[in-house]
């Protein structure tokens, strides 16, 4: 079941999110699991979950969560003057996936952000991935391809 974390959820997100960096290196993403990146997570589920800053967190149980809002310091992007949020991550443990979880998770969000005040949202995803089939068929647009190279 989906509930909003709250500051007490500190360790079950930790463990969420340590879960989430560690598998999203293991798939080719750039973002290590290490230290700083987990006390990234950390600060801003504190900032969503005591309201310094516009955003949620979402807990499905202890087998993923999803982490969107404004990043650290305030705005990341303006767009036409509508505030933008912030996809951090959305994270669901193997034994979870493919129940339609990570969709429910991000729907939710989506009206939390939108009764925060939020006009749009941006994140990326790894294209092919499972992520990018939830945001699309949720109807993100995809208008920008970011490319990498190995040097």
């Amino acid at each position: 079941m989906i509930r909003v974390a709250k500051p007490d959820d500190r360790d079950a997100f930790a463990t969420l999110w340590s879960a989430y960096l560690k598998d999203n290196r293991s798939q080719g993403w750039n973002i290590l699991a290490s230290a700083k990146n987990q006390e990234l997570g950390t600060r801003l589920f504190f900032s969503y979950t005591q309201g310094f800053q516009p955003g949620v967190c979402l807990l499905w149980e202890d087998t993923g969560f999803t982490l969107w809002g404004l990043p650290m310091g305030g705005y990341l992007y303006e767009i036409a003057r509508m505030p933008v949020a912030m996809g951090w991550g959305t994270y669901v443990a193997p034994g979870g996936r493919q129940l339609g979880i990570g969709t429910r998770l991000t729907e939710e969000a989506m009206v939390h952000l939108r009764k925060l005040g939020f006009k749009s949202v941006t994140t990326s995803v790894k294209s092919g991935g499972g992520a990018a089939k939830i945001v699309r068929d949720m109807g993100f647009s995809f208008d920008e391809e970011v490319v990498n190279r190995r040097l």
